[in-house]
């Protein structure tokens, strides 16, 4: 859906480690936000700055910082999708992050969510329920139960992209800059 080629790109970059859903640095530090691993019973979709905790914060930063310095970069590119769940808590983790907002095509998105979901290695886990309780919670508009396939790759990237819009609206605008998939694909 354009995130990864995206990542990939400038990672090629001397300066820039890029990070691919390195989901095990996250996990070592905050076990919770493994909403994949079925032993862990806490396990967390969204997360804000209340739900920071300093000494997993610090262990998360180090975490980080050695892939940094592994890749012998001064900056490090992370893409975790998830996160879009997690974006105050992010931008309260990280204060002097900088984001690229990617805006994608929807339907691709989704497309790319049924293939995975067919797969069987999309919603593993807690990863469904965790989405069920979050669309319960704060939109409420229709069972979320009967969906098909392609329905439910909609149903997640509507959620994740109102996340990222509200976000993105309250964010200083010298801290991320926004590209269309499009047109980084069509003037590069």
């Amino acid at each position: 859906s354009g995130t990864t080629i995206l990542g990939k790109t400038l990672g090629k970059h001397k300066d820039i480690k890029y990070l691919n859903e390195r989901r095990d640095l996250w996990h070592k530090a905050y076990p919770e936000f493994d909403i994949w691993n079925g032993n862990i019973t806490n396990s967390k979709l969204f997360a804000n700055k209340t739900d920071i905790n300093i000494k997993k914060n610090n262990l998360l930063q180090k975490l980080l910082f050695r892939e940094q310095v592994l890749g012998n970069a001064t900056i490090l590119l992370e893409k975790l999708p998830i996160n879009n769940f997690r974006l105050d808590f992010l931008n309260s983790s990280f204060p002097k992050a900088k984001y690229i907002y990617l805006t994608r095509n929807g339907l691709e998105v989704s497309a790319s969510i049924e293939k995975r979901i067919k797969n069987k290695n999309w919603f593993t886990q807690n990863k469904y329920a965790l989405l069920q309780k979050f669309y319960n919670k704060h939109y409420k508009i229709f069972n979320c139960n009967t969906f098909s396939d392609i329905e439910k790759g909609m149903w997640e990237w509507k959620m994740s992209i109102d996340q990222s819009d509200q976000f993105f609206k309250t964010l200083n605008s010298q801290a991320f800059i926004h590209l269309s998939y499009t047109d980084l694909t069509e003037t590069p």
